[in-house]
């Protein structure tokens, strides 16, 4: 962002940007802890992702007051302005972070045997994936190497969309071949743990989509970041 003559405003810009960065980083956190869950099913993971959450919330609530103060008192423009506006809907989808993975943390601990080993090493990889692109995200946030860093997120974020498409499918198979009621509870769980890291990356995809409009001041073309990585 621009620097100013205002050094207390150029403090204030960076304080907000920080809490987006911080809060981002709580959110990451649950989907660490949701992959625990999944290997150990232990209820203290699920405390942990709470106490993750509320810090998640109380982060939001700060932001919000933090971008008001600076929209009524500071007269903002440019990258700026778009960087202060745009905050009030990047807190929507890092708070909408937590609580899927706060979701598919206490999915795990639904059984005492929650998938087979097959399927969670298919799960395991996936979540990991959202933990990389989660770190291009973070380095988006911070504006550095906006383009480099959409590139990235976006390319995880197809890897993401056919793993998991492919990862419901085999469950459901799973689904089909057995008349056992708690298995198919079981694998049905599952599925929804699965679209909910999904929809996690559905989310870093916008923050990306965000933080291109806030570098570069343009909306990014629809399928800008697929066609590039395409051509490679």
């Amino acid at each position: 962002m621009s620097k100013h003559t205002v050094k207390s405003y150029d403090a204030e810009l960076e304080s907000l940007r920080s809490s987006l960065i911080e809060m981002l980083g709580h959110a990451s956190q649950e989907v660490d802890i949701s992959l625990k869950c999944w290997h150990t099913p232990d209820v203290s993971f699920v405390a942990e992702a709470r106490e993750l959450d509320k810090k998640v919330n109380a982060i939001d609530q700060q932001i919000e007051q933090k971008a008001t103060s600076l929209l009524a008192l500071r007269q903002p423009m440019g990258i700026d302005l778009r960087m202060i506006v745009s905050a009030l809907k990047l807190v929507v989808l890092i708070e909408r972070i937590g609580d899927l993975a706060k979701n598919t943390a206490k999915r795990a601990c639904n059984y005492n045997d929650p998938v087979d080993s097959d399927l969670k090493e298919e799960f395991t990889t996936i979540i990991n994936k959202i933990l990389q692109m989660s770190v291009s995200t973070e380095n988006l946030l911070k504006l550095e190497e906006v383009d480099t860093n959409c590139q990235a997120a976006f390319d995880f974020d197809d890897e993401i969309d056919i793993l998991t498409k492919l990862l419901i499918q085999k469950t459901t198979a799973k689904i089909s071949a057995t008349q056992d009621k708690l298995l198919i509870e079981i694998y049905l769980n599952f599925i929804f743990a699965i679209k909910n890291i999904e929809r996690i990356g559905d989310c870093l995809t916008k923050i990306a989509r965000i933080m291109y409009y806030i570098k570069t001041g343009d909306r990014m073309p629809k399928h800008h970041y697929r066609g590039n990585m395409e051509e490679h």
